[in-house]
Parts: C-alpha cells; sequence; structure tokens
C-alpha cells in the first residue's frame, strides 16, 4: 500500500536507503529522508529527537491515513537504546490508542528497554506475559535480552537461570550470549565464575572473541586482583587477539580502585606504547587512581593533559578533582573546579553539589552549605538525603541543634528519609549544651521514625545527664538501652560516672556500682575514666578500688578511641559527649 508521508505520495523512483531495504520503496523522498532521521535518534537513543522527528511525520501524514507501524517501532528503538523502560511501556499505551497493533518485534523493543536498564524484574514480566499477549514464543533473541538484563543487574544466579531456560527450549547459545554471561559474574567481582563460563564456552565449541576476554579481565580488576587480571589480557594478545582500550582501561580501574596510581600509570604507559588511543574513561581511571592516593598535583597533571590530547575532560573528570578538594578543606580550589565545570559548558550533577555541600559543610560554614542546597534546584537537580546531611551535621557540630533540627524537619517535608547519623548529630549538639530534655526528646522522635538508636545516640545522651550531674536520668537510660539490647561501652560508662561525680551530693556508692558493672562486661577502663571516678569517689578510695579489683593502672591506656559509622573518631572524656560521626559522602 501507499505511505503518504509529504502531503502527496511518491510516484517516481523507488528511493532505498542503506540498512532499510524495502522501507523507503514508494515513499516520498522527504518522507524518506524523514524516517532515516528518525532512525539516527534511535540509533543514538535521543528520544526527544526521535518524537521530535516522529511528530513531523504524524503532522505530514493525510487524515483518514495511518503511520506504519514500523515507525511507531522505531520511536520504541529509540526508548531500547536509551533504557527507558517506563517510557516505552507508555509508548505501547500511545499505539494502542492511535488503533496501532503491537508486534512481536516492538515488543522486543519493550523488553530491550527494561534489559539495558538493569530492571530485570519488568523484563522477566514482560517476556513471560510474550506468549499470552501475542501468542508468540520466546526466540533466541530475546533469551539473549534477558541474560543481557540480568548481567547489567549484577546478577549472575538470574543470568544462569535464563540460561537453563534457553538451553531447555533446544536453542543453541551463541558468543554474546556467553559473553553475557561472563559479564554478570564480573559485576558481581566472581572472576572464577567468570572463568567458568569461559571454560564451558570453549566446550560447546565456542571461540571467544576480545569482548569475552576482557570480560574476564574486568571480573579480575573488580575483584581486586589486578596481577589477575593483567595474566589474562595477556592471555588476549596470546591468542592473537588484539586488546582494544577498553581492555586496558579496565586494569587501569582495577588500580585506581585499590589506589595504586603507580600500577595505573604503567597499564596506561603500555596501553599507549602498543598503539591504543586513551579515551575519556582511561584518562579518568587514571585521575582516579591518583585523586584516591593523595596525588592530587599528578591528578591535576593528567585533566589537563587530557584536554591537551583533543579529548574533553567530562563531568567526572571534573567533579574527581572537585570532590578530592572539598573533602581535603581546600574549598576555594574546589569552587575553582566547579567554576571550571560551568567554563567546559557542563551542567553539575548531583555529586557535584554534594561534594561543594559536604565540602562548606566539613569546613564549618553552615551559610554557604545552606546556600549551595538551596541553589540546586537551579542546576534541575533536587537535594538528596546527602545533601540535607551535610547541612544538618554542619549545623549540629557548630553548636546550632535548633537550625539542624529545622533542616532535618525540611529535610522530612520533601519525603526524605533521615538516617541515624542526622538524629545523632542532633542528640549530640543538644547534649553539648546541656539541654537534657531536648536530647530526650530527639532520642524518641528517632526511635519513632523506625530508626533504632544505637550506642553512640543513648551516650549522647548519657553525657548530658551527666553535665547535670542527674544520676536516676542517667541510670533509667541504662535500663532503656537493656531494654532495646544495646550494650553500653567505656564511653557511656564513663558517662554514667561523671553523672555521679556531678551530682550534688556525689554519689560515690553508684560510681563504685558502675565500676564493678563495667569490669562484668569485661570492659577495661581507661585513665579518663579513672580521673573521672577520682571526682566521685575521691583518690585514695579510687587507689583502693583499682588494688581490690586487679587494675593496674600503670598499664592502663591514656584515652580510648574508637571509630564509629563513616569513619569518625570518637573519644571518652569526663561526661563530655562523643564525637559526632562524619558524613560518609
Amino acid at each position: 500500500r501507499k505511505v503518504y508521508l509529504g502531503r502527496v505520495p511518491w510516484t517516481g523512483p523507488s528511493i532505498v536507503h542503506r540498512g532499510f531495504g524495502q522501507k523507503c520503496r514508494g515513499m516520498h523522498a522527504s518522507g524518506c529522508k524523514l524516517w532515516v532521521a528518525l532512525d539516527r535518534h534511535a540509533v543514538c537513543g535521543d528520544v526527544v529527537g526521535a518524537k521530535s522527528v516522529f511528530g513531523e511525520m504524524l503532522a505530514a501524514t493525510p487524515s483518514g491515513e495511518r503511520l506504519p507501524r514500523a515507525i511507531w517501532n522505531t520511536v520504541l528503538k529509540a526508548y531500547a537504546n536509551a533504557g527507558d523502560f517506563h517510557g516505552a511501556w507508555a509508548w505501547c499505551q500511545e499505539m494502542q490508542r492511535a488503533d496501532v497493533s503491537l508486534n512481536s518485534k516492538g515488543f522486543g523493543k519493550v523488553i530491550e528497554a527494561a534489559a539495558k536498564a538493569g530492571q530485570v524484574n519488568n523484563a522477566e514480566k514482560c517476556i513471560e506475559a510474550l506468549p499470552q499477549v501475542l501468542n508468540s514464543w520466546i526466540d533466541g533473541t530475546k533469551y539473549n535480552i534477558m541474560i543481557d538484563a540480568c548481567a547489567k543487574a549484577g546478577q549472575p544466579s538470574r543470568a544462569e537461570r535464563w540460561f537453563q531456560l534457553m538451553s531447555s527450549a533446544r536453542l543453541q547459545p551463541d558468543v554474546a550470549c556467553y559473553t553475557a554471561l561472563i559479564d554478570s559474574c564480573a559485576k558481581a567481582g566472581d572472576p572464577n565464575a567468570a572463568a567458568a563460563w569461559l571454560h564451558r564456552m570453549v566446550a560447546a565449541k565456542l571461540n571467544p572473541n576480545r569482548h569475552s576476554l576482557t570480560a574476564i579481565v574486568d571480573s579480575c580488576a573488580k575483584s581486586g586482583d589486578v596481577a589477575r587480571a593483567g595474566c589474562w589480557l595477556e592471555r588476549i594478545v596470546a591468542l592473537g587477539l588484539l586488546p582494544d582500550t577498553v581492555s586496558y582501561t579496565v586494569v587501569i580501574n582495577g588500580c585506581a580502585r585499590l589506589g595504586d596510581g603507580v600500577g595505573a600509570l604503567w597499564w596506561f604507559d603500555r596501553m599507549v606504547n602498543v598503539g591504543q588511543v586513551p579515551d575519556e574513561v582511561s584518562f579518568n581511571s587514571l585521575i582516579a587512581s591518583c585523586v584516591k592516593s593523595g596525588d592530587i598535583s599528578s591528578a591535576t597533571r593528567w585533566f589537563h593533559r587530557m584536554a591537551a590530547s583533543r579529548l574533553h575532560p567530562d563531568r567526572v573528570s571534573h567533579n574527581l578533582l572537585l570532590g578530592t578538594c572539598a573533602s581535603a578543606g581546600d574549598m576555594t580550589s574546589a569552587m575553582q573546579w566547579l567554576s571550571r565545570l560551568l567554563e567546559a559548558r557542563l551542567a553539575p550533577d548531583a555529586i557535584s553539589c554534594n561534594a561543594v555541600i559536604h565540602g562548606w559543610a566539613r569546613a564549618g560554614n553552615v551559610v554557604e552549605a545552606s546556600r549551595w542546597l538551596d541553589q540546586m534546584p537551579r542546576f534541575g537537580l533536587t537535594p538528596d538525603e546527602i545533601s540535607y546531611s551535610a547541612v544538618i551535621n554542619s549545623c549540629a557540630r557548630a553548636s546550632d541543634p535548633l537550625n539542624a533540627a529545622k533542616w532535618l524537619d525540611r529535610m522530612v517535608g520533601v519525603g526524605l528519609t533521615p538516617d541515624e547519623v542526622s538524629y545523632t548529630s542532633i542528640i549530640t549538639s543538644f547534649s553539648r549544651g546541656s539541654n537534657v530534655p531536648a536530647a530526650a526528646h530527639w532520642l524518641h522522635r528517632m526511635a519513632n521514625a523506625g530508626l533504632v538508636p544505637d550506642v553512640v545516640a543513648y551516650t549522647a545522651l548519657a553525657s548530658a545527664h551527666a553535665k547535670a550531674g542527674d544520676v536516676l536520668g542517667a541510670q533509667s537510660l541504662l535500663q532503656d538501652m537493656r531494654m532495646a539490647s544495646v550494650t553500653p561501652n567505656l564511653l557511656t560508662w564513663t558517662a554514667i560516672v561523671a553523672a555521679c561525680a556531678n551530682a550534688r551530693p556525689k554519689h560515690s556508692a553508684e560510681a563504685e556500682e558502675a565500676l564493678c558493672t563495667l569490669l562484668g562486661c569485661r570492659i577495661e577502663p581507661d585513665r579518663t575514666l579513672l580521673r573521672v571516678l577520682d571526682g566521685a569517689v575521691g583518690s585514695t578510695r579510687r587507689s583502693a578500688l583499682c588494688k581490690h579489683l586487679g587494675i593496674s593502672e600503670e598499664r592502663l591506656p591514656q584515652e580510648r578511641r574508637r571509630r564509629g559509622r563513616g569513619g569518625a573518631t570518637r573519644s571518652g572524656g569526663g561526661g563530655a559527649s562523643p564525637g559526632t560521626r562524619a558524613q560518609n559522602g
């Protein structure tokens, strides 16, 4: 039948574009050009461009005529290549409203969209519905799509399940299928399983290609075994296959994960020496290795060399250096890198803004941290949990718990869930100000939010009771901890003894009882606790207690330093609240 595109049906010689076969035959010249343009957008995954061209084609179609299903499927192809499952599904509904039936090829693009996004559940639901919806059997291509989806999601067990189903259907897996299985193990960081699939591939009389072996290299690199990754890379050469830029880059990236700047540079030079041209990912991996090893000057030098190589440093390149400077507290350099990002006409992403917010927060500049959080919508970004937590913790460290509480309420108001770190930092901040009621309120609010207060949160409140000399409150808190199955640590017991020392009159008996209970829990005291105990019972009685209980004061450490979540260091002190936990950016 005639296809009307461009108002007038084409009656001249047939126009057949390479790669379209008979698709353009009988089509108006302008219509064929539009279809070519549509396909170009689809191949690139440019949904916006594809839909724009589709709109032109639809406008050029005479009333009463319909665009062919193949054109609708080409838009589905754009969604598939973009990995936009929900968009593809919405387009299927649009096809249904236009009375365009979905065929197996179009449905396959919907499955492919879910697979490319790593949405295994959605892909499985679609492929299992295929026989009922279209009365069509699952072919080898769709099995490969499912295995690839599992690989992208890093789920080797599900990939193997689809491989078994494919074998049960008496379909022969090909090289691409085995490569996807190897890749699924690579993403899971299991090089042994990846190698096992390679052996099964060879046993099936299939010749591994460069992509298959590169997936093995990647699995070794991601598991942290860079030496083994290098051996597999050499095996690619031994088999007469030429390793490409990707093959070398995965090894460089493995070195970067370990912070091995020397190893990353060695493999980078090796790649250049064999004639492979580094790409943006290669340079970014090398920059990341320098950043992780703390060599910011080398990272900066490689950034400039990347630009000199006629490559355009991307957002990842800028974020690596921006984040490093912000974490080091060098906000002047961090803001310079942000300016370079904007000068390169690259929009900051959530990582860029969170690095700036976190940097200002760590520097104690609450105003700038808050300002940058408020500026995120200007770049089309929505502040996330990391953004708010950095500002909350910054306010808490600045002894401004009221402002921290306001930011937490604002965070809840936009539908985000604060974590234990945010609540505990507010509790600690109120504790430092000896505001026991407020600290207790936030501990209860933390529990009411469905979070489980840990020993750090309880110890922060215990410190508030200690400063107030509230022995009954501290002892009641111990009971709450036991009921919540939270074990007091040395800092908790130090706060309990400090409460006894600060009470008027002093509670000497309760302080001695706390020391005995601490020893019964097999917790070794430190000299800080004994100094606090001096304030409760006196130095003479403390010496007698130590002798009686077998505590060797000379062998005790000066002060315990313990690490909490996020790498924050907490130190015990006579009634002082524990250090707040650093936000893990």
